[in-house]
């Protein structure tokens, strides 16, 4: 529409019904009084003028009676669309509606009814931001983080871990499973066949290091036995015990029973895993268990609090954007997996997973728009020097192949999320701490 003089006219000129539908997806009914369509005339066919060579006059110089008669069919048609645009730009900005993609606005518009003597009539349909809810920190549970001690028992697990892995490993055959032999399981839901909790996976058959079902299950079991058991409760953390984790009727088959003779822990064992001697490596496994159990809490504060969030605050996401991360969980899964997402092709081991991506790419959309909404709420910002170490650090990631490969657009989205939630759970946790 051609800038000019704003139109003058009342407010009933122009009436918004509006109709919010799935997905974000918004449609509004517009009714234009005959005069303000009159007015969007006389805009277009000075629009129309302005473009008109007319012999006798220079050009935009043509009488209107002349450009009325003579181009009516290109003087309506600037009209009908200027009506349009008008009512629809009018529309969006009285009914405080944000277009979600503001870049690239996809707005439908169809002009049902189009009169100078009568109501005109114009429909529209758009996707919005979210209608999100307001959100009050306060009403969150913001536990402090407790980041447990390293203990002895957690550096000799964790160098036992380093022996396990340069030990010789020999089968045991003829006969059961007894305490000190390791097994090798498949451990597979009953209810979900092709879900497995692991697959070939390698324990040691001892009290504390497995839970105790799973040692009455196995005690005295040979190779290739596969049996079905329920799971208990009894060993839960207090984390699970919060969490209300429900038994699962699961299938455990034996691959393997193995033995070994752990390498001594002596100066030697200490240099060939990468430290200067016993003392060194001891002091490094400590670093390493005090970085992990501080990342783990921390880890631990973020899921409950997304948890919280989700569970607490309701609403819709725009549909493109939803769709959109559903497709990027389907391409890191087809790169972890190494399976097509498409069901044709598609193992049935796997088909679990993949249906599941749904649920979690809804769920990622929501989280964004929470945090987005924490972040604006509390004005929480970052500066440039920031944005470029987090950029940085995904490049690189992105080269040796770490991470998905992603260009520099995705690169960009991802460092600016992930600065930006450093900063909004740094503040959360420093919330938490001070309510101790």
């Amino acid at each position: 529409m051609s800038k000019g003089k704003a139109l003058d006219f009342e407010s009933n000129d122009i009436v918004t019904t509006i109709e919010r539908k799935p997905g974000c997806i918004v449609g509004m009914k517009i009714v234009v009084s005959p005069k303000l369509s009159q007015l969007i005339y006389n805009q277009a066919l000075k629009s129309v003028r302005k473009e008109i060579s007319y012999p006798g006059f220079r050009k935009g110089k043509a009488p209107e009676d002349v450009v009325k008669k003579m181009f009516a069919t290109h003087v309506d048609k600037e009209w009908r669309q200027e009506l349009k645009q008008f009512s629809a730009l009018h529309a969006i900005k009285s009914e405080n509606v944000t277009l979600f993609d503001k870049q690239n606005p996809r707005v439908v518009s169809d002009l049902k009814q189009a009169s100078l003597e009568t109501e005109s009539i114009i429909e529209i349909e758009f996707e919005a931001e979210p209608e999100l809810p307001s959100i009050s920190l306060e009403d969150l549970d913001l536990q402090p983080i407790k980041v447990p001690e390293v203990t002895a028992e957690d550096i000799h697990n964790r160098i036992e871990s380093l022996q396990l892995y340069y030990a010789p490993w020999e089968d045991i055959v003829g006969r059961g499973v007894q305490e000190g032999d390791y097994v090798d399981l498949d451990i597979e839901s009953s209810e979900k066949p092709g879900l497995f909790f692991c697959e070939n996976q390698r324990f040691l058959f001892k009290e504390k290091r497995i839970p105790q079902w799973l040692i009455r299950a196995l005690n005295g079991k040979n190779v290739g036995d596969s049996f079905e058991v329920v799971t208990e409760n009894e060993d839960l953390s207090e984390a699970e015990k919060e969490e209300e984790v429900q038994p699962e009727k699961c299938r455990i088959t034996l691959r393997a029973i193995k033995s070994t003779v752990l390498p001594e822990v002596d100066e030697a064992f200490a240099k060939k895993v990468g430290t200067q001697n016993v003392d060194d490596l001891h002091d490094k496994v400590r670093e390493e268990l005090s970085r992990k159990f501080s990342q783990d809490a921390r880890t631990d504060f973020r899921m409950k609090i997304c948890n919280q969030l989700l569970d607490t605050y309701q609403f819709e996401c725009p549909q493109t954007f939803r769709d959109a991360e559903e497709m990027r969980q389907k391409q890191i899964l087809d790169k972890l997996l190494g399976y097509p997402s498409t069901a044709e092709q598609m193992d049935e081991k796997f088909q679990h997973a993949y249906q599941s991506v749904g649920t979690l790419a809804e769920r990622e959309c929501r989280l964004f728009f929470l945090l987005q909404k924490i972040a604006k709420d509390q004005h929480i910002t970052f500066n440039r020097d920031e944005l470029l170490a987090e950029l940085n650090v995904i490049a690189q990631q992105n080269e040796n192949g770490s991470n998905e490969k992603l260009d520099v657009s995705q690169m960009s989205h991802e460092a600016y999320r992930n600065v930006l939630n450093q900063k909004i759970f740094a503040l959360l946790e420093d919330i938490a701490q001070k309510k101790r």
